[in-house]
C-alpha cells in the first residue's frame, strides 16, 4: 500500500512560541532566528510573522510562556513559608531554562502570565502587612536576586550552560584556583576545599532577603500589619 502522507501540523502562535523556547533551551538565545524558527517547524520563515509580528514579541512570548511555568501553592503556613516556595519555585523555573535567563532580564515583563505571576507574589507579600508599592519594591528586589543568581549559575557552567546535578552546579572560581597573596581575604575566604555552590547561595541569600523583610513588617504601624 502506498505511504500516506504525514498530515502537517496547524500552525498557532502557541506552537511558535513552544517551538522557539525548545530551541532557546536547546541551542541558546543567540541561535533564535525566524530562519531558525521556521526550520524547525517546516515553515517559511516569512509565515511566522502572522503569529509573532516582530522578535520584540516573540521574545517576549517566550519569557510569557517561561513564567506560565511558575506555580503558586501556598501552604497556609503563613506569608514567609508561601513566599520562599513561591521564590524557590522561580527559581526552579529559571535552572529548567538557562538560556532564556537573559532574556527574562532585557524583555518587558508586561504579558499575561507576566501580570498574573507579579500579581501572585504581590498577594504573597502583602499577606505579610505591605501596601501594594512597598509590597511592588520588594517583590522588584526578590526579582532581581534569583535572575542574578541564575544568570552567575548559567555564566558558571561550560557553554553557559545550567545543569541538573546539585554537585555539578557548583561553579569553580578563578581565586580559588590561583589564590593571589596581594588579596588575603579573599585567599582566606577561599581556602576551604568546597567549592562555591550558586544554589546553596540562593537559599541563604533567599533566608536572608526574608529576615530583612520580617525585620521591616514589626515597623509596620499596627492598623497596616496583618497576620
Amino acid at each position: 500500500m502506498p505511504k500516506t502522507a504525514k498530515p502537517r501540523q496547524v500552525l498557532t502562535r502557541d506552537r511558535v512560541l513552544a517551538a522557539a523556547l525548545a530551541l532557546v533551551d536547546e541551542r541558546g538565545l543567540e541561535a533564535l532566528t525566524m530562519r531558525s524558527l521556521g526550520e524547525s517547524l517546516s515553515v517559511e520563515a516569512m509565515s511566522l510573522y502572522r503569529y509573532c509580528p516582530s522578535k520584540a514579541d516573540l521574545h517576549a512570548g517566550i519569557a510569557d510562556r517561561v513564567l506560565g511555568e511558575i506555580v503558586f501553592t501556598p501552604a497556609n503556613r503563613g506569608w514567609r513559608v508561601d513566599l520562599r516556595n513561591a521564590m524557590w519555585g522561580f527559581w526552579r523555573v529559571l535552572v529548567r531554562h538557562p538560556n532564556a535567563v537573559p532574556l527574562m532580564l532585557i524583555t518587558p515583563l508586561d504579558t499575561p502570565r507576566g501580570r498574573e505571576a507579579g500579581e501572585g507574589m504581590l498577594r504573597l507579600v502583602g499577606q505579610a502587612g505591605f501596601a501594594p508599592p512597598d509590597a511592588h519594591r520588594i517583590f522588584r528586589m526578590l526579582q532581581a536576586f534569583a535572575l542574578g543568581t541564575a544568570l552567575m549559575l548559567r555564566a558558571s557552567q561550560p557553554g553557559g550552560e545550567v545543569v541538573s546535578t546539585s554537585a555539578e552546579r557548583r561553579a569553580p572560581s578563578a581565586e580559588r584556583r590561583a589564590p593571589n597573596p596581594a588579596y588575603p581575604l579573599l585567599r582566606a575566604a577561599l581556602s576551604g576545599p568546597a567549592p562555591i555552590d550558586l544554589e546553596a547561595d540562593f537559599e541563604a541569600g533567599l533566608d536572608l532577603q526574608l529576615d530583612g523583610i520580617e525585620a521591616a513588617r514589626t515597623k509596620l504601624t499596627p492598623k497596616r500589619k496583618r497576620r
